[in-house]
This record gives C-alpha cells, structure tokens and sequence, in this order.
C-alpha cells in the first residue's frame, strides 16, 4: 500500500511510500470522507511524501481526482497540507493545489513538515 494514514490530534497524516498509481488515488478518495466521517470533529489533513515516491499516472488523473473529490466536499472549511522531499514531489503538489475545486479546502504545499504542521495549527475547524 503506497499510504498509509494516522489521526494525529485533529490531523489526519496521509504518509504517501513508493509508487503511487491511479486506483491509489482513487481509493483515497473513497476512503479519506470514511475516515474523517467516524471523527466527531472535522480534520485538517497533511500528507508527506518520502523521498522514494514515484508516479505511475498520468498528470491528467489529477484533474480526474480533483473533479471527483468534488463531489463529496466536507462540510466545514478545513485545510489540506503537502509536505514534498523532492522537486517531482512539490510539482505533482502544486498541480494538485492549482486544479482544487473542492468547496472548503485550502491546500498549500510546503518543504518541511513542521512548517506544514504549523499552518494547519493555525486554523483548527469547527466541530462537524
């Protein structure tokens, strides 16, 4: 499995390793509603990439997952955090970031971790 995810406070840490293809992101977007739905709170989110990470889509698919994602928006604004250790990485971040239209998500990329951490802390959502 190329992620795996912890809740971390009121953060849910999405730690992205290896290969990450487009039935990956699919299923994260099917499971990241499930796993925030059975919190009694809404949760920012942070993702990390290590330095091993390696795409197996095409940039296209980011489009796809970002119309799909869409369609099931959270109900309250929360934020979303990526954390790359590569250039590769801070790219495909900041294609995710440009093609956002989901309703109530800020994303911002970011090259360490505690600054990522520090941004999300800043803005704590509101009970669901």
């Amino acid at each position: 499995m190329p992620y795996t995810h912890t809740i971390e406070g009121r953060i849910i840490h999405i730690a992205w390793s290896g290969r990450i293809t487009k039935d990956d992101l699919a299923k994260l977007g099917r499971e990241l509603p499930q796993i925030a739905g059975k919190l009694h709170f809404a949760p920012n989110v942070l993702h990390t990439y290590d330095d091993s990470i390696e795409l197996g889509f095409e940039l296209t698919e980011i489009h796809h997952y970002s119309t799909v994602a869409k369609q099931v928006p959270p109900p309250v604004p929360i934020r979303s955090a990526m954390v790359n250790a590569t250039m590769q990485g801070e790219y495909v971040a900041t294609l995710f970031k440009m093609l956002n239209r989901v309703e109530n998500i800020e994303m911002r990329v970011f090259c360490d971790e505690a600054s990522a951490r520090l941004w999300l802390d800043e803005h704590q959502p509101p009970q669901a």
